[in-house]
């Protein structure tokens, strides 16, 4: 009976907690999308499209680092076919449970060449080395910075620096060869366990390739700016700083919230929490853009996941 009740208790207060998230955010958008401030509002298109563009952008260092992975790990994947299932991947974070985007994939570029639990492996390596960067990227900028958003309660660089823990005590070389080594004891006749060791190299190289997400990230978001906001600020180095600081602690923070698929509501909280009082006289407009956001990210995904697709050349590693 007890076994019973733990195998559905779990995923139903996971669902109720998810839905309680989304239901509370939703509201307090409700709430301030009935500012008059944004009667008038006029939205220009063509800084939405590069704001989709910056995304996708982004995104696709996170896929190369990805790729090299693989190959570090021994395997032989084509560039084409790696980057075709990252994008792909991309649309099962909106699924409940975090591990869709993963098994999808793995699923996508298994072949002769690149075997199913190496994919895995290196995609939950490459998922986290990108929080990393993005927590620190957080603390660093927030500490350069700081956000007009204090209060009595920890500066945001301190969350940035607990999200860094969190998210890279597993890359650590020693800690993730570890966790390697105890999967190949216990699955000692998967070949796939067999990986050569990481070390240190290969997470700098990861930090360094997936903070250039980052980067772009926090352009799309400045892109965004431009479209809606009247007088938004023109890019400076400080202003990059701050955009990329709010973008990195809110995705990151919308990750760690595994209840709530592709981070939505967390994320989006956030973004309003730390970018309304950035905006001063607009502020009212913060809700627009985190929505904005949202679709135009969603729809920047669906559309490249598209068309690397229909590209031609094979859609499975079969070379």
């Amino acid at each position: 009976m007890r076994l019973r009740l733990s195998r559905w208790v779990w995923p139903v207060c996971k669902a109720l907690l998810a839905l309680a998230i989304v239901a509370a955010v939703g509201w307090q958008f409700w709430r301030d999308l009935s500012h008059e401030q944004l009667q008038n509002i006029v939205i220009k298109p063509q800084w939405l499209v590069l704001s989709a563009l910056l995304y996708a952008c982004g995104q696709g260092f996170s896929g190369w680092y990805w790729y090299r992975l693989l190959v570090t790990f021994g395997e032989k994947p084509r560039v084409l076919p790696a980057l075709r299932a990252y994008y792909i991947s991309q649309l099962g974070k909106y699924l409940p449970g975090k591990a869709w985007a993963l098994m999808m994939r793995g699923t996508l570029i298994r072949g002769p060449d690149v075997k199913l639990g190496v994919a895995l492996i290196a995609t939950f390596y490459e998922v986290l080395t990108t929080m990393a960067s993005g927590a620190m990227l957080a603390a660093v900028l927030f500490t350069l910075w700081p956000p007009r958003l204090l209060s009595d309660a920890l500066h945001p660089a301190w969350f940035g620096l607990m999200l860094l823990a969190l998210c890279g005590l597993p890359l650590v070389p020693a800690v993730f060869n570890g966790i390697v080594g105890r999967l190949g004891r216990r699955f000692q006749t998967v070949e796939s366990f067999k990986l050569p060791r990481l070390n240190a190299l290969t997470l700098i190289e990861g930090l360094a390739t997936t903070s250039a997400v980052w980067i772009c990230f926090g352009l799309s978001l400045w892109a965004m700016l431009q479209g809606n906001v009247p007088d938004a600020p023109d890019l400076s180095v400080e202003w990059w700083g701050r955009c990329t600081a709010i973008m990195a602690l809110a995705c990151v923070g919308g990750f760690v919230v595994i209840v709530v698929p592709g981070g939505i509501g967390v994320r989006e909280w956030v973004l309003d929490r730390f970018l309304a009082p950035e905006l001063a006289a607009a502020s009212a407009l913060a809700v627009v853009i985190v929505l904005l956001l949202r679709v135009v990210w969603t729809a920047a995904e669906v559309v490249v996941a598209g068309l690397v697709w229909f590209l031609p050349g094979p859609r499975r590693n079969t070379a």
